[in-house]
């Protein structure tokens, strides 16, 4: 059975948190308006039995003088009992002329047509009221009345009783009226809350059915439209995110393709990733330096050593030593470039390494061979001139300057002309 919650009910909107201001409103209302009403209703019985005392007191003091000097007792008596009879919101007459006194009183009072609360409540008090007068002999009468409030009270309580059904209609009739408008409310919060239930759970077509009041048609709408949008937007993103997604995986087929080893650097020296030949190379997989911190430029561990050197040529400002595994050594040429971000401030380098060890190598050879070949040619009696394809003279060893008498600086890059260089002149074009 589904228990009532205030909390959950006041939580539903501002039509829910105003009901009870707009209730208590209406009972302020209608306790002062019955209030104001309560005194009025009395105070027009109290003046009604004010004038109706002075009415009887006008008329009825005068027509027993009369009687009571020319008529009898028994007259007199009668006179009374009509008096009482013709006006029953009389409880007692009391009258008292030359040393008699006659009274009546109603027989039977009857308990006034009204509820007990408001009998209690109004508590109307009976009126009391005496009239003197002369009668024709000379003497003084005396008539006593007592008016009771049973009349006023039942009429006080039919004027009151009517406005009270009527306002029960109109309360009644106003929280229906409430009640029915926080039920239109909560199906709409409901309606609302599926829809959104809907739209979170990824049916981005899901769409509130417009119907209803003026305000669930307008909050149908403005649902829709905002779901609209955002479904537009998802599905850019989603396209966005599809492009992106084949763009990156491209790029990083087409880094892997390469044969250099190559790595991205971050601008607080963080590794952002390498390709595989760089994974081969080092004999490392990526998830090792990934993430990590690089410690030079283009490794990210203590492969660097700077003591071997296996060659008397200079190195380059951006060839370096790289340690491969345990022993091995190479020799590479290190190439970096900068990128941005999107925003144009600066993410990190993009750097990659050429393996240049053979070519070293090769060089370093061929120096050393360059070299023990200019020894043995100094070391020999005849003259040995040696030319480049064009016939230039590239070097004269010590047997050859001595015959001509000309230095390498002197001769170095003339044509070769046997017989000038004989006869002692050098000559050049």
């Amino acid at each position: 059975m589904q228990t009532f919650s205030l909390r959950a009910w006041i939580s539903q909107g501002t039509y829910p948190r105003l009901f009870m201001p707009i209730f208590g409103i209406i009972v302020v209302v209608t306790l002062v308006r019955y209030h104001l009403l309560f005194q009025a209703e009395l105070q027009e019985a109290h003046e009604l039995r004010q004038a109706q005392i002075a009415m009887i007191g006008h008329y009825l003091p005068p027509a027993l003088a009369s009687t009571s000097v020319y008529g009898t007792a028994s007259e007199v008596q009668a006179a009374l009992t009509a008096a009482l009879d013709f006006h029953p919101e009389l409880q007692d007459l009391v009258w008292a002329f030359n040393g008699q006194t006659l009274q009546v009183s109603q027989s039977a009072l009857h308990r006034p047509q009204v509820p007990l609360w408001f009998e209690t409540f109004a508590s109307i008090a009976p009126v009391r009221q005496d009239y003197s007068v002369v009668l024709p002999d000379g003497s003084q009468a005396t008539l006593s009345l007592v008016l009771d409030g049973k009349a006023s009270l039942e009429q006080a309580w039919r004027t009151i009783g009517t406005q009270m059904r009527i306002s029960i209609v109109n309360v009644v009739t106003i929280l229906v009226l409430l009640t029915l408008l926080l039920r239109a409310n909560a199906r709409m919060l409901a309606r609302l809350n599926q829809a959104t239930e809907n739209f979170r759970s990824g049916a981005l077509d899901s769409r509130m059915e417009e119907k209803g009041t003026l305000e669930m048609r307008a909050v149908a709408q403005a649902f829709n439209a905002m779901a609209a949008q955002i479904q537009t937007l998802v599905g850019s993103l989603q396209a966005t995110r599809s492009e992106h997604s084949e763009q990156r995986h491209f790029t990083h087929q087409f880094i892997n393709a390469l044969p250099l080893p190559v790595f991205v650097r971050g601008h607080d020296g963080t590794c952002l990733g390498v390709n595989k030949a760089w994974e081969d190379f080092f004999h490392q997989p990526a998830s090792a330096v990934v993430g990590a911190p690089l410690r030079s430029d283009f490794v990210a561990m203590p492969h660097e050593r700077s003591r071997r050197q296996r060659r008397a040529l200079p190195r380059q400002e951006n060839e370096i030593l790289v340690k491969v595994g345990d022993h091995e050594v190479r020799e590479m040429a290190y190439f970096k470039a900068p990128f941005t971000l999107t925003d144009g401030s600066q993410g990190g380098s993009i750097g990659a390494l050429v393996d240049i060890t053979e070519r070293k190598l090769a060089q370093e050879a061929l120096l050393a061979e360059k070299e023990r070949a200019v020894i043995t040619l100094s070391s020999i009696a005849d003259a040995v001139i040696t030319t480049d394809a064009s016939g230039r003279i590239e070097t004269l060893n010590e047997a050859a300057q001595f015959l001509t008498g000309y230095s390498m600086e002197q001769a170095g890059g003339f044509k070769l002309e046997v017989q000038r260089l004989v006869d002692g002149t050098v000559t050049g074009s």
